[in-house]
């Protein structure tokens, strides 16, 4: 689960604000079919097929940003009238707002898109903190590793703001090195309160999050820290986003990509 979950939130999400910015690149050297191709993959390592065939994505299973923000929604009961994630709607909401600003090459407009789609990220990511921070609080071992991959997935982005959140969270969130290896939690309301000074200086809607970071009461519903269904792919459907995301790609049919190698 700690592998799974540090997939999703340190190695795909850098993977896809660069391809993000790979299509504006292609952008300003009016390289329309390129752009095209790198803003749609962008798009797929989001919420590609990974995450089943549901509507909204599998309500259990997947690698990527898409299904964590669901999985979190679900928890803290801030899902929308549709059960499905509100900063999922919005992702892919600017990747199709963002596609036509890529074919119309308006560059500077993409950017507006990777910035507002980096800080939905970045909103998941403070949820998703919140979450293990919780859990873990409760001796809870597996959460705590979940707490620890996850703070350092948002330490560079809290040290970008101030340094000190992010030895805040570093310092509250460790594994000691003694032995055998011990994962620490402690001073959960220090954690929540640099969230909290983070949400603040970087916009993000607290109207999105679900977690007690802006002073919302927590979830009573916790996923089972045990369950072997949380984090874990799923290939039983292809599609992106139920539809929703109509790529520009050639390869459409992501099922057949297998027959085209």
């Amino acid at each position: 689960a700690a592998a799974s979950l540090a997939l999703a939130t340190i190695d795909m999400h850098i993977a896809t604000l660069d391809i993000m910015y790979q299509a504006k690149a292609a952008c300003i050297l009016k390289e329309q079919e390129q752009a095209s191709s790198y803003w749609d993959r962008a798009a797929a390592v989001t919420i590609g097929w990974a995450e089943g065939a549901s509507e909204g994505g599998s309500d259990t299973d997947g690698h990527l940003f898409f299904q964590i923000a669901q999985e979190l929604c679900d928890h803290f009961d801030s899902c929308d009238e549709n059960n499905h994630s509100k900063i999922n709607n919005l992702i892919v909401e600017e990747f199709r707002t963002g596609l036509q600003y890529v074919r119309s090459f308006q560059c500077e407009r993409v950017q507006f898109s990777i910035d507002t789609i980096a800080t939905l990220f970045q909103a998941i990511l403070v949820d998703n903190l919140a979450f293990h921070t919780q859990f873990a609080s409760g001796s809870d071992d597996t959460h705590c590793l979940l707490a620890y991959v996850s703070a350092n997935a948002i330490a560079p982005f809290l040290r970008g703001v101030n340094p000190d959140l992010a030895n805040t969270v570093e310092a509250k969130i460790r594994v000691d090195t003694s032995t055998p290896l011990t994962c620490v939690v402690e001073d959960t309301d220090a954690i929540y309160s640099s969230l909290k000074t983070f949400v603040a200086s970087t916009s993000i809607d607290c109207d999105l999050l679900g977690s007690q970071v802006c002073g919302l009461d927590v979830g009573q519903n916790p996923i089972d820290s045990n369950q072997d269904s949380v984090y874990t792919s799923n290939d039983s459907g292809h599609t992106v986003a139920n539809g929703e995301y109509v790529p520009d790609v050639d390869v459409k049919d992501i099922s057949n990509l297998k027959t085209r190698v």
